[in-house]
Order: structure tokens, then C-alpha cells, then sequence
């Protein structure tokens, strides 16, 4: 478990990468800026630290408690909760300015942002896409395919990614509009 003060670190040093991921994306040229945002999409789905893990759980469990408390007020009638926004709140706070809203459902629908989530859990390691290969569609605007390996700090190989990203122009810059992914484990491990 970190401290307080690890946790304080590493959310300094997010913020930061951030900051300069977007000062980048700002200074780009405006024809690249739809595939800069894919990319960095892409790698915030595709990461999961231990703090971002931390986090994650907290929301299942904040949902949960919001589902148990929705059924008591729904008298028990299977059906009737409503409730269990957590999740949603969490990965909307997280991906809000990289994805759409309905991008965001999506991916909460397919358990597509959990995918590094359960990488994490499984190697008890941070994951981070390493190299993320994006190429953009022949005869299709702002679609891009991507390839990527999932490895952990140590390099060690734990999954690739492949998909597509649909990207769409909104008031506040670049968004995924759309995003499939297939994550696939080598065998043996």
C-alpha cells in the first residue's frame, strides 16, 4: 500500500505528464491534433498504476454501497434499484476530456476500461502501452488503427492490444468518439 506522501508523488508527476502531454497536443500542428489526441487516449485506456488501481477499487466498492443502499429503498422489489453511479463518475472524471460521454459508456459497457485494470491485478505491476503504433484508415476520416504491447516496468510482456479509435472534433478540442478493442494474454502466463 503507499503512503501518503508516494501517493502525493505520483499524482504530481500525472498531473504533470498530462500537462505537458497537452501542451504538446497545443503547440502541434492542427491537421495532427486528432491523432495526437487518439494516442493520448489510447494510453490513458491502455495504463493502470497503483494509485489508478486504488482508485478503481474505490469506486466498485462506492458503487456497490450505492446499489445496496438503492435496493433498501426500492422495498427490496427485484427491478426497481436504481443507483451505482460511482463507476461511471470515476472513469468519466478520468477520461472526460480525452473521450465522448457515449465513448465513455461504451467503454464502461464492453469493460473496456478495466482491461489494464485486471492486467494490474494479475502481475501486481503499473501497465503502460509500450509501443503504441497508430496508423490512420485509408478513406475514413479520423479512424485510426492501433497495435500496441502492454508491459510492465520491468519490460515484461503481459498483453497486446489491438483495435480501432474514432475520433470527433467537439468544442473543446478532439475526442474519441469510438473506440474497439481486443486485448489479448500470451499463452503460458
Amino acid at each position: 500500500m503507499l503512503g501518503k506522501r508516494d501517493c502525493y508523488f505520483t499524482a504530481v508527476s500525472l498531473m504533470l505528464a498530462m500537462a505537458l502531454a497537452l501542451f504538446a497536443v497545443g503547440c502541434s500542428k492542427k491537421e495532427d491534433a486528432s491523432e495526437q489526441q487518439a494516442r493520448l487516449a489510447l494510453e490513458e485506456l491502455l495504463t493502470c498504476t497503483a494509485q489508478q488501481a486504488e482508485e478503481i477499487d474505490a469506486a466498485m466498492l462506492r458503487m456497490m454501497e450505492e446499489m445496496e443502499a438503492a435496493m433498501e429503498v426500492a422495498d427490496g422489489e427485484p427491478g426497481m434499484a436504481q443507483g451505482g453511479t460511482a463507476l461511471l463518475d470515476h472513469f468519466t472524471g478520468r477520461f472526460g476530456g480525452l473521450m465522448t460521454d457515449d465513448c465513455i459508456q461504451a467503454a464502461i459497457a464492453n469493460r473496456d476500461v478495466t482491461r489494464s485494470y485486471d492486467l494490474f491485478q494479475k502481475h501486481q505491476a503499473d501497465i503502460k502501452p509500450d509501443p503504441l503504433e497508430l496508423s490512420k484508415q485509408e478513406g475514413e476520416k479520423e479512424v485510426y488503427t492501433f497495435s500496441v504491447t502492454l508491459k510492465t516496468p520491468d519490460g515484461k510482456e503481459t498483453a497486446t492490444a489491438t483495435g480501432t479509435i474514432t475520433m470527433k472534433e467537439t468544442e473543446a478540442g478532439w475526442m474519441a468518439a469510438n473506440i474497439t478493442l481486443t486485448v489479448k494474454e500470451p499463452y503460458g502466463r
